[in-house]
């Protein structure tokens, strides 16, 4: 949905010429009506209300139960693991694990590993700071990110024009960014450093966040394995901070 008619004939190997055939054949005037229909049947698709309904009737024909659905998220975790892309994964492990401070940003369903991810680094002892609010606050928070920072971006199928203000705001700025992502050819793909591609399954399925969450673990775990010393260090810090808060409440 995002690509030109030159784009997408490049992708396909063939004359836009061709292209441009096809989608009359179609039944489209032209390339433009094509795209635009693909882009609202597309979004369509996204929508929460939409997917609930269909993803329910699905429940209703066939009976589906507890742990059909699970062994769904099993499979999606399973294709995900055949197609791991560890070049960029050590790229991200590198980046995490030298920054002094981490802008974690995501908007609706995002936000849930926006939080799990904001719990496991600022227990690791690394600042965070997280931005998961829309329109104008978001912008403010925006303009106080600097080049020392790392931000990482959370988006699944849907692409928010804030995270595509702030990979543009990055590259202007040359702050790094890594984007956990579903979509490599999206917009967001294309204006990340690093990209971690996390499929959570079809667009049509209300999917569950077992993949994501599971993948950022592992992720930190390698992460937190480079910087034993300080996080066994912050953590001992951590531990003695506790001792002290609820020895004074005896």
């Amino acid at each position: 949905m995002y690509y030109s008619i030159s784009s997408m004939s490049k992708e396909l190997a063939i004359s836009m010429a061709s292209l441009s055939r096809f989608v009359k054949k179609l039944g489209y005037k032209n390339y433009a009506e094509f795209k635009k229909e693909l882009s609202n049947e597309m979004l369509m698709n996204l929508d929460p209300n939409i997917k609930m309904q269909s993803n329910l009737n699905k429940l209703d024909e066939n009976n589906e139960s507890i742990e059909s659905q699970i062994i769904k998220d099993i499979d999606t975790m399973s294709k995900f693991i055949q197609k791991i892309d560890y070049e960029e994964i050590n790229k991200a492990i590198t980046e995490i694990a030298k920054a002094k401070n981490i802008v974690l940003m995501g908007l609706g369903m995002s936000k849930s590993l926006v939080y799990f991810l904001d719990f496991r680094l600022k227990r690791m002892g690394i600042k965070t700071k997280i931005m998961i609010s829309g329109g104008a606050e978001f912008i403010e928070d925006l303009t106080t990110i600097r080049k020392d920072d790392l931000i990482i971006t959370v988006s699944f199928k849907r692409e928010y024009k804030e995270l595509l203000l702030a990979l543009n705001y990055a590259n202007k700025f040359n702050i790094r960014t890594i984007s956990i992502t579903e979509d490599l050819k999206g917009r967001v793909a294309k204006n990340a450093d690093i990209i971690l591609e996390v499929k959570r399954g079809s667009y049509e399925d209300l999917n569950s966040l077992a993949l994501p969450v599971s993948f950022c673990n592992a992720l930190l775990l390698k992460v937190a394995h480079l910087q034993k010393e300080e996080i066994y260090s912050h953590m001992d810090v951590l531990s003695d901070i506790n001792k002290e808060y609820f020895e004074s409440e005896e």
